[in-house]
């Protein structure tokens, strides 16, 4: 992935973790996400609606769409289900945290200089209180969200703006949970003249917009930080 990073191929990464399953499977989360709190019927439309465009990304296939899962050794049995239930061939799954746990240094000693340094024009979908001024390579443009982007309708429409604009030769990154996964399935299949990558969570400590923990991986905690996933 990095080599298609650097050589400047156009691609699309989507990461399906155990948050991203459990919205599309409607299991409440322990910190409270992905629970309709407005039962009103536009609402309900609204999230089945996204539930049915992440089942869409998460089922797409491309020669160069890619889908990451969550791994035997993290999320145990799920791990077999996503991976049938995707229907993508094995040529194009690949970890959910395949930026980090042991990964992320290898994130911080590569992809992060290259940032620093290329010419491609850099875009970022993340939260709306994200700090900028942090980050350690320049953003050209950024498409702030909300909370919940996933199933807000004004930042559905930011895609299609970014359509309207034609962004071409850029890399595009989302650091935007479940919304990541149906911006890039969008964005992807309308323009694929750029790269796409679902980064997750690797850019909290800079963005300082985590609302609810700080990933143990970023932080230190060797249980996370030194762990190897496992495929099978």
């Amino acid at each position: 992935m990095y080599q298609r990073v650097i050589e400047g191929h156009p691609f699309a990464f989507s990461k399906f973790a155990d948050g991203e399953w459990m919205a599309m499977n409607e299991i409440i989360a322990a910190n409270g996400e992905w629970i309709m709190n407005d039962l009103s019927l536009g609402v309900e439309w609204m999230y089945d609606n996204a539930r049915r465009q992440l089942w869409n990304s998460f089922r797409y296939q491309h020669p160069n769409y890619f889908v990451g899962v969550s791994c035997k050794c993290c999320q145990g049995d799920a791990y077999v289900k996503m991976v049938e239930a995707s229907g993508q061939s094995q040529d194009n799954l690949t970890f959910a945290n395949i930026f980090v746990n042991s990964n992320y240094e290898y994130f911080l000693d590569q992809f992060i200089p290259f940032l620093q340094k290329t010419d491609k024009p850099i875009i970022l979908f993340a939260n709306g209180s994200s700090d900028l001024s942090k980050l350690p390579f320049k953003v050209s443009t950024f498409y702030p969200i909300h909370y919940n982007a996933w199933v807000d309708l004004d930042d559905h429409n930011l895609l299609n703006y970014f359509l309207q604009t034609g962004h071409q030769n850029a890399i595009v990154l989302f650091s935007a949970g479940p919304f990541g996964n149906i911006g890039i399935h969008k964005l992807w299949k309308e323009n694929k003249q750029n790269i796409y990558l679902d980064v997750g969570s690797t850019l909290d400590l800079w963005l300082s917009n985590d609302r609810y923990n700080k990933r143990c991986y970023a932080i230190g905690d060797p249980r996370f930080s030194k762990k190897v996933c496992q495929w099978e």
